[in-house]
């Protein structure tokens, strides 16, 4: 049949309830969970192995839509990922060719992405609907934190990150924070700053800061693609606050029935600590990216979130 719909928001930001709300709501069609993670292989074999597990993280069934396609569709779909080496997805034409694949489905799809804020454009080559999540910066850097730390399988390694962390070892990979960062520098251009070795130097090290720049220039083509493009985006804070009257207006934009909306756990009072919100204003001067910082943050602010 054809994309129809992508979910596109940064990690730890929503994407995975509202892919569970469009799951249930949208007939017809067959949902697939981040086909551009660069371990999709790996995940599904692991999936079928463990006969259908659920995720120790979100609690569900994230693969079992691509171990029903037909074998040859999904080696089609694993080995033609273009999110596979450490450079992140080459350009457009190569997630074109991958995204092709899902296109040619006998289903309508749905794709939730979290990879895609630069390539939001794609979804008009297919006549797809574009949804994009924001939430709090703060609040996602914490929650990466958390899931970082916590190792299910082991304490004792759990116990050595939170250790890395006070040391300032902690990379939060398991997010692609460095990769992205590259991939936006070499890309994109941000940020700019001296070759100098001690700048260099702390600049590698400073983790919180590259995540700042990430979340910022990701969120910002993303928000900017989704104006250009009549494409439809929400704060997860107003999604918690008040999730009858978000869902009813993603159901609205999809031209799909209303169904009751999911019951999210309000993690955080969505109040931080002052100085806390300094350090991140700090780290968005630094970077020389306070033009695309404040776009992001004006828009949300135009729904009445305040993120300052």
């Amino acid at each position: 049949m054809a994309i129809k719909v992508v979910v596109n928001g940064y990690f730890r930001s929503g994407t995975t309830f509202i892919w569970r709300y469009l799951n249930d709501s949208l007939k017809g069609y067959v949902s697939f969970y981040e086909p551009l993670h660069k371990d999709l292989a790996a995940l599904v074999q692991q999936a079928k192995k463990l006969e259908y597990q659920k995720n120790t993280l979100h609690n569900d069934y994230l693969w079992n839509e691509y171990l029903e396609l037909d074998e040859e569709t999904l080696k089609k779909l694993l080995i033609n990922n273009p999110n596979l080496n450490d450079t992140g997805i080459a350009n457009y034409a190569a997630l074109k060719e991958y995204l092709n694949i899902f296109h040619k489905l006998k289903k309508k799809v749905m794709l939730q992405a979290n990879r895609m804020h630069f390539f939001l454009d794609v979804a008009k080559d297919y006549n797809a609907k574009v949804i994009h999540i924001i939430r709090h910066p703060l609040d996602v850097f914490a929650s990466m934190e958390r899931v970082y730390e916590e190792d299910k399988k082991s304490k004792l390694r759990s116990t050595l990150k939170k250790m890395g962390k006070v040391y300032g070892f902690q990379k939060l990979n398991s997010f692609d924070l460095d990769k992205e960062f590259k991939w936006i520098n070499k890309h994109i251009g941000y940020p700019t700053y001296s070759e100098s070795f001690v700048e260099k130097y702390f600049k590698e090290h400073d983790y919180f800061g590259k995540f700042v720049v990430v979340w910022t220039i990701s969120n910002y083509y993303a928000l900017k693609n989704v104006e250009k493009n009549n494409g439809f985006w929400i704060s997860y804070e107003e999604a918690v606050e008040k999730p009858e009257r978000t869902f009813k207006k993603i159901s609205k934009y999809l031209e799909i029935q209303y169904k009751e909306s999911p019951k999210i756990k309000k993690k955080n009072s969505f109040k931080f600590r002052k100085k806390d919100l300094e350090k991140l204003k700090r780290k968005v001067k630094e970077y020389g990216i306070e033009e695309e910082f404040n776009y992001v943050i004006n828009k949300v602010k135009e729904r009445g979130i305040n993120y300052l």
